[in-house]
Parts: C-alpha cells; structure tokens; sequence
C-alpha cells in the first residue's frame, strides 16, 4: 500500500513539475514576443537566447530570434539563426523567405562555382527532409518492403503475389534511395560544417598567424565551409573557391 502511495504521489509531483515547467516556458516566450512587439528588440533576444540556452530548441524560436538580432542591425546573428531554424525544419517558408532578404543585402557577393546539374539536384533533394525525416522515411520504406516480401511468399494467389512482385521491386527502390540519402545526411553532417561571420569584417589570412599574408576580407553575415580548427583558427573556404584563415572568434558555427 505504501509502495502504491509512493508511485501515486511521485507522479503526481512529475506530471505537477511538468505542467509548472510547461507554463513557465509558455509565459517566457509571450513574454519575449510582447518585448518584440513593443520593438524593445534587445531585451527580446535577452529572453529568447534564455529559452535556448535552457534546452528548447525549435524552428520558431530561430525565426524569432533572428528577427529580433536583424531589426538591430545585426545580420550575421540574424542570419545564423534563420540557418539553425532551418536545419530543424528545412521547408519552412517563413525561414527561407526572411533568410533570402538578409542575405541580399549582404556586402560580400560570391561568385558561385558552377556545380555538375546531377550534384545540385542531390543536394537539393538532401536538403528536403531533416535528418530525423530521412530516418522515419527510410524506416517505413523498409517496413513496406518486409511486409511486401512476406506476403509474396506467403500468399497463394497468383494475381496477389503478381501485384505484390511489383509493389516489392518499387519499395524496394524507394528503400536504397531513401537509405542513401540518409546514408548522405548523415555524412554531411558529421564531415561538412558551416559558421556565419558575426564581426563587420574579417580578415582572411593566408596561414592561421597574424603575422600571415592577408588574402582578403569577408563581412558580416556571409557563409562560409569551416575546413580546420588549429589554435583559435579557422581554415575557411568561400563558394567561389577562395581559402584562407580566420579568427574563431569572427565566426560562430551554425
């Protein structure tokens, strides 16, 4: 009987710390979100940065966020969290739309290398699904191919296993190229890392010294592949190409 009373009271001070929990997290972003509306926009990014830093992450709270660092004139910040929104949810209109128009009046313009059609459209399509999305979706393809190639040799219709030889040769292509694809996200995201310039110009330099030979300069906002880490530098690569080093702390990682 005790034991039954203990569960029953730690439960119910759970399910109370959590509801607590979930209020106290409702009333900071209202409360945030009243701080933008009122364009006190510093002391909205001070609650937002809040609710990150306590663990809540979301696409919201990046667009949000984002919002709040570009109405400061702050486009780098802005930027990187209009990126980290849409690495949680890649399809979100309002994120790519706002992320468009900051980077449009960014002072550095790349010249673009031109890519093979076949590794654009790739990439492209990588870039659809999260990773969790990719996950899920290869999982269910696997689902429907086990369940396929069990009712085909199970069944002794000849119309249904005919039916089902069909539905098992789509599923199964639908399966390897979900599976490489995700096989691909996986690679990416462990291998390939991005930082946003945070500083109103950056000095690019051609060994990670000060006393290296300057090869050019960056500014705010832009987007750079981060390539090495080496002593609080960071070896960088534009998309036009150009390499060189900077100072960690002229970037932050997305």
């Amino acid at each position: 009987m005790r034991k039954v009373l203990f569960l029953v009271l730690f439960f119910s001070v759970s399910v109370s710390t959590h509801l607590f929990a979930s209020g106290t997290l409702t009333s900071r972003i209202d409360s945030a979100n009243k701080y933008y509306k009122k364009s006190d926009y510093v002391s909205a990014i001070r609650v937002y940065e809040e609710i990150l830093h306590g663990g809540t992450v979301s696409a919201a709270l990046h667009y949000n966020l984002g919002n709040a660092y570009y109405r400061t004139g702050k486009p780098g910040y802005a930027i990187l969290n209009y990126e980290r929104g849409l690495r949680l949810n890649p399809s979100d209109e309002d994120l790519l739309h706002n992320l468009e128009i900051a980077r449009a009046r960014l002072l550095d313009k790349e010249d673009v290398l031109p890519q093979f059609f076949l590794y654009a459209w790739w990439e492209s399509v990588q870039s659809a699904l999260t990773l969790n999305g990719w996950t899920i979706l290869t999982y269910i393809f696997y689902l429907a191919l086990i369940i396929s190639v069990a009712v085909l040799y199970l069944s002794s219709s000849f119309s249904v296993r005919k039916y089902f030889l069909y539905f098992s040769f789509a599923t199964g292509i639908l399966f390897l190229a979900s599976g490489v694809n995700l096989a691909g996200k996986v690679y990416a995201g462990s291998n390939t890392k991005y930082a946003i310039i945070i500083l109103p110009s950056v000095s690019v330099r051609s060994a990670p010294d000060e006393k290296g030979t300057e090869s050019f300069i960056i500014h705010e906002g832009l987007k750079v592949k981060v390539e090495d880490n080496l002593e609080g530098w960071l070896r960088i690569r534009l998309r036009d190409g150009n390499t060189g080093w900077l100072k960690v702390s002229g970037a932050v990682m997305i």
